[in-house]
């Protein structure tokens, strides 16, 4: 996705670190060992916020592992083992390489299609593995690709596109259906809104598309600040056993990091 939705390390006590690192290298090592050494470059916070909400739903407490960590060569690291995490895995391959070919037909980045073409093989099982997901995620993003190229400048109608594809890729397993589908589709409205106020700057440069640009500055965190609660009254609606605090921090702390740094060092400029 796009680095948003990360912790604010700060306000995280030592047992709520261990737990985040726990599905972050669980999630990491799950890449290497389903895709190959290669696939961890795949890993993202965004993800791993997907894996500690959908093991959250289970009774079952995820159970740690030793996993072994490029980083730490000589000792192993503690992390999370389970299907649900194999799962988060295949999604996380997935949407890189579909952000590489965007990144391809959009900026015609050589090493973009480069990387997505040694994915092939991959993604062709993954394809096989989860048939209608995929379709309704392709179809969104032929759809988003048509709106930004149409220059559809009311955000409501990209943001509602981008959500409905992450819709998808939250549904998982048979708990709580109903509940992720509507917190994935405002989750997702939330971060294309936030990418687009982060990117503004940048996006004017380059003349770029951006759904905000009619939209005064003093507005978007307003804006924000609206589709996050939207966002949060569905989480809490969600019927999690655990981390909850954690979770409560990404959403209500963490994923302002990002803003708050491009405010900062726009102001700057």
């Amino acid at each position: 996705m796009f680095g948003f939705i990360i912790a604010n390390k700060d306000l995280l006590n030592e047992e709520q670190e261990e737990q985040y690192s726990a599905y972050y290298c669980g999630l990491c090592a799950t890449l290497d060992s389903r895709f190959g050494l290669r696939y961890r470059i795949t890993l993202s916070y965004d993800m791993c916020f997907l894996a500690l909400v959908l093991c959250s739903l289970h009774e079952e407490e995820p159970a740690f592992t030793e996993c072994k960590c490029p980083k730490h060569p000589i000792k192993q690291v503690k992390g999370i083992r389970n299907d649900t995490m194999d799962y988060v895995a295949d999604m996380s391959v997935l949407l890189t390489y579909y952000q590489l070919m965007d990144s391809w037909v959009d900026d015609h980045n050589i090493g973009a299609f480069l990387s997505a073409k040694s994915m092939s093989k991959q993604i062709q099982k993954l394809e096989e593995e989860y048939p209608s997901k995929l379709e309704n995620i392709k179809r969104c993003l032929d759809e988003l690709s048509r709106i930004e190229k149409d220059n559809v400048l009311n955000p409501d109608v990209a943001s509602a596109c981008f959500g409905e594809l992450l819709s998808y890729v939250f549904l998982f397993g048979s708990i709580a259906e109903d509940e992720l589908r509507i917190f994935g589709n405002l989750l997702g409205r939330f971060i294309y809104i936030m990418d687009a106020a982060c990117d503004l700057r940048q996006d004017l440069k380059k003349q770029q598309y951006n759904p905000l640009v009619a939209i005064p500055v003093e507005r978007h965190k307003d804006i924000l600040t609206a589709l996050l609660a939207e966002c949060t009254d569905k989480f809490y609606k969600l019927p999690v056993k655990r981390n909850k605090e954690l979770m409560e921090n990404i959403l209500f702390s963490g994923v302002w990091t990002k803003y708050n740094y491009s405010r900062q060092k726009g102001g700057k400029q």
